[in-house]
């Protein structure tokens, strides 16, 4: 029994039966019933990826160096979280780091604005 097909693979577009039981458990993978917007994951890459190259576009270079400024200043106020973490012993961030440095109603009102944010 010869066919045309013969020697090569099963190029069938439906996968066997069985075969996405571990995976998307028989739904089409991306529909949404498992996914709830496929929009989800793109909504960082507006603010990492696209929102500094429109200010690239309308600034110029300068909103380069800015972007660059404000990473050491992140990396500083970082490296800050670390010191206070280990002097502290808490995990209660800013309200908890501030209200023992500084007492209680500091670390109030250093807490709420990063509640507002």
């Amino acid at each position: 029994m010869t066919s045309a097909n013969a020697g090569q693979p099963n190029v069938s577009t439906r996968p066997p039966p069985g075969a996405l039981a571990g995976h998307c458990a028989g739904v089409a993978c991306g529909s949404s019933a498992r996914s709830p917007s496929p929009w989800a994951s793109r909504g960082p890459t507006a603010g990492v990826i696209i929102g500094p190259a429109i200010i690239a576009g309308i600034v110029g270079e300068p909103g380069a160096l800015a972007e660059v400024l404000a990473l050491v200043a992140m990396g500083f106020v970082a490296y800050a979280f670390v010191v206070f973490t280990r002097a502290f012993n808490t995990a209660g961030s800013v309200y908890a780091f501030n209200a023992t440095a500084l007492g209680p109603g500091y670390g109030f009102v250093s807490a709420w604005p990063l509640l507002l944010v």
